[in-house]
Parts: structure tokens; C-alpha cells; sequence
């Protein structure tokens, strides 16, 4: 049976570069191996990439701009 987490940390940034700068930090205080737990989705990036690999990562903390969020949640 294969453990599945779930998103335990969402942080709405107002702006691209603060939640690309909020993502680099959040990855930095985690060991090489755990920063795949954090993921970015903000917009200006392919959408369809950014919901594959929330699909795929399953990560712990996503970080994210108001607009993709919304648009990742419809």
C-alpha cells in the first residue's frame, strides 16, 4: 500500500516573484531529497505542467499566486 499525503501548507503570495521567492526559501530549509515537497503555481507558467505535477509530486506546501490557484482548484 503506497502512502498518500495530501497539501498540509498553502501560501497565497500576492505577487509571481514573491511566491517564486517564498518557494526557494521554503526548499532551501529542506534536506536535498524533501524539496520536491514544495511546489510553485503561479500564473505566467503552463497551467497544464504546473497541475501535472501537483498530480505527480503530491507535495506537502504549494505556493501560489490568487488567479492559478483558483483556476487549478476549477
Amino acid at each position: 500500500e503506497q502512502d498518500q499525503y495530501s497539501v498540509q501548507v498553502l501560501v497565497v503570495a500576492p505577487s509571481q516573484e514573491l511566491a517564486m521567492q517564498i518557494c526557494r526559501v521554503a526548499a532551501g530549509l529542506l534536506p536535498p531529497e524533501g524539496r520536491s515537497a514544495v511546489q510553485q503555481a503561479i500564473g505566467g507558467a503552463n497551467m497544464r505542467r504546473q497541475a501535472e505535477a501537483l498530480a505527480e509530486k503530491q507535495p506537502l506546501v504549494v505556493v501560489g499566486t490568487p488567479g492559478r490557484l483558483a483556476d487549478l482548484m476549477r
